[in-house]
């Protein structure tokens, strides 16, 4: 029998009827204020009222898909992953602050609009785990004026000078080629660091049940199939403080791995509620003449601190995710008082990227020199991964079966389908999906109905069935009778025999050099075992380049593809970090597994 992990999921989440019900009733209620206020002599209480109104909505129908079906199963890593390079919390803060990059381009897509796609990014090493502030001031040029740069901590998008949209920054002044370039941008970066981590592990079995842990406890108020809540109780001297930004809330699937976090709210229901009720008070009375701007501020605000106070001690909050919840895994931010205030001015140099056209010679003097960071290590996932790839044993133990069932789609001509999920592994960087599956043949391919019988296709003209890159698709309504079962033999090509070399940095092979955190790879004297053809619009590296220092791999800043006009390429990576090694992976000789998927529809 095949043990895989078998989830059925629907393309159109199907709610309850309750649910369905509480969204259009709120729905109706919304369009009725909307009206209601229209017709309001004073236009700046009515607009204050519509915005309080329309927070409210949209924060009532968040906390209503908190247990929607998702489309599709995701998975992630644990947001605290990064604590185990670090020594502490503020080696981990040291390097995210040594990490923080500026870098400026001249075709951002958002800065289309605004700049001609001029503008530049903030580059991080990776997600900072704890609440955190980062704030940018001014965008200093190289003739000493300073471009002030949007408060996004106020909400603030565009100055006079600069735009922001998303995480880039739009800078009109640059499209001018000969007008002053950015040196540098100036900032503060603030947070504070916990004085230790306390965790909860929770299961359906602790529903309505509290645990204690160090002063703090935690009860698991419900859970559901793709999110729960949780109360958090601070049980220590009145002094220790809690901030809901202090709970980190994870989910883990049966298979262990964690999944990726959907929705976060803080607020419990009653609370939306309650200004729910608020709002069609003042509402009415505003209809009435008998209010005024002030007046509904003040019982707005009454009522914000009413609910703070009544959560004074115990933190609600509620997360939702992109699969079924097998394990609540609860993190508490602990220090109160005692917690370490970060604080650090930035001023960071602005670099650019920008890929250089074919040229006679290369100017190795000319490439752009990256500060020296504290080292940040490779998160990526293939290069993570438990398995070079799979063997036929292990894909009976690791490949998921997923299914889905697309409703709301006329269009689509095979409405049920079969996914192959492979898990993430490191022959990924070599294999595309679109080339890791094959059926040969459709006879490779049989339906069965409920007695175990074969069942045939109806229709000579339009296929019950086909195969597309991973998955399976067929419309159970073109077999003689709706199959329930299916079973296939399919090819599934592995690159099992992935070969590693590694060169230390005073031993590089001739072309390669390591100059501070720059590793140049000149293909003119380098010669690799393999190469893939950059050509494919399947292909993005001649090869896989990874530098190493004596604790792992080190991430990557950035990438340089230097052409020659007559000669080969020049590769140039920079990483966060000092590599002492040069390492690349080849894909060597690969293999073809027969899988046999076997699974009831």
């Amino acid at each position: 029998m095949l043990a895989t992990l078998l989830w059925q999921v629907d393309a159109e989440p199907k709610e309850n009827t309750s649910m369905q019900q509480q969204i259009e009733q709120r729905k109706q209620l919304n369009n009725a204020r909307y009206k209601q206020l229209r017709t309001l002599d004073d236009k700046a209480l009515a607009k204050f009222l519509w915005m309080e109104e329309e927070s409210n909505y949209y924060e009532v129908m968040e906390s209503l898909s908190l247990d929607m079906k998702p489309y599709e199963i995701e998975y992630s890593t644990s947001v605290l992953v990064r604590l185990s390079d670090y020594n502490d919390y503020q080696a981990m803060s040291d390097a995210f602050v040594s990490s923080l990059l500026a870098v400026k381009r001249t075709n951002f897509m958002e800065c289309r609009r605004y700049s001609d796609g001029h503008g530049f990014a903030l580059r991080k090493g990776f997600s900072f785990p704890f609440a955190n502030e980062l704030k940018l001031d001014a965008l200093l040029l190289d003739n000493g004026e300073k471009l002030r740069i949007p408060d996004f901590t106020k909400g603030e998008m565009e100055t006079r000078d600069i735009v922001r949209r998303g995480e880039v920054y739009c800078v009109p002044a640059l499209e001018n080629k000969s007008a002053p370039q950015p040196t540098a941008i100036k900032g503060e970066f603030s947070t504070d660091l916990p004085e230790k981590l306390i965790q909860f592990e929770l299961t359906a079995d602790d529903v309505g049940k509290a645990q204690d842990k160090d002063g703090y406890r935690v009860t698991l108020v419900e859970m559901n199939d793709y999110s729960y809540v949780i109360e958090v109780h601070v049980k220590t001297n009145p002094q220790t403080t809690l901030s809901k930004l202090d709970i980190i809330g994870e989910a883990k699937a049966k298979n262990g791995r964690y999944i990726r976090n959907r929705i976060t709210d803080r607020v419990p229901m009653k609370n939306y509620e309650r200004v729910e009720s608020l709002l069609g008070e003042l509402i009415d009375k505003a209809a009435n003449g008998n209010l005024n701007k002030s007046e509904a501020k003040k019982a707005l605000n009454d009522l914000n601190e009413s609910m703070a106070e009544d959560e004074s001690s115990t933190l609600y909050s509620a997360f939702a995710f992109h699969g079924p919840v097998e394990t609540a895994e609860v993190t508490i931010l602990a220090g109160g008082e005692s917690r370490k205030e970060v604080k650090q001015i930035l001023e960071l140099p602005v670099y650019s990227f920008a890929q250089k056209a074919p040229a006679k010679q290369i100017d190795f003097d000319d490439l752009p020199t990256v500060k020296t960071t504290l080292p940040i290590y490779n998160g990526g996932s293939e290069v993570n991964a438990s398995y070079v790839d799979l063997s036929a044993e292990a894909m009976h133990d690791e490949l998921e079966i997923r299914q889905r069932n697309i409703t709301h789609d006329p269009g689509i001509k095979h409405p049920k389908q079969v996914f192959l999920h492979y898990p993430t592994v490191q022959s990924d960087l070599f294999i595309h999906i679109f080339d890791r599956y094959d059926i040969a043949y459709s006879s490779d391919v049989q339906f069965f109905d409920a007695d175990g019988e074969p069942v045939t296709e109806i229709d000579d003209k339009n296929s019950a069935f086909r195969f597309t890159v991973s998955r399976l698709e067929y419309d159970p309504e073109l077999f003689s009778v709706p199959p329930t079962r299916v079973k296939a033999n399919i090819s599934v090509l592995t690159a099992p025999n992935i070969i590693k070399e590694n060169y230390a940095k005073n031993d590089l092979p001739t072309g390669v050099n390591i100059e501070g955190n720059k590793l140049i790879v000149d293909y003119a004297e380098f010669t690799p075992r393999e190469i893939e053809d950059v050509e494919s619009r399947l292909v993005q590296r001649r090869n896989h380049v990874f530098a190493k220092d004596s604790q792992g791999y080190l991430a990557e800043i950035s990438t340089l593809s230097l052409p020659r006009q007559d000669g080969k390429p020049v590769d140039v990576y920079y990483f966060y970090g000092h590599p002492e090694s040069f390492e690349i992976w080849y894909k060597g000789e690969t293999e073809s597994v027969d899988f046999e998927l076997d699974v009831e529809l």
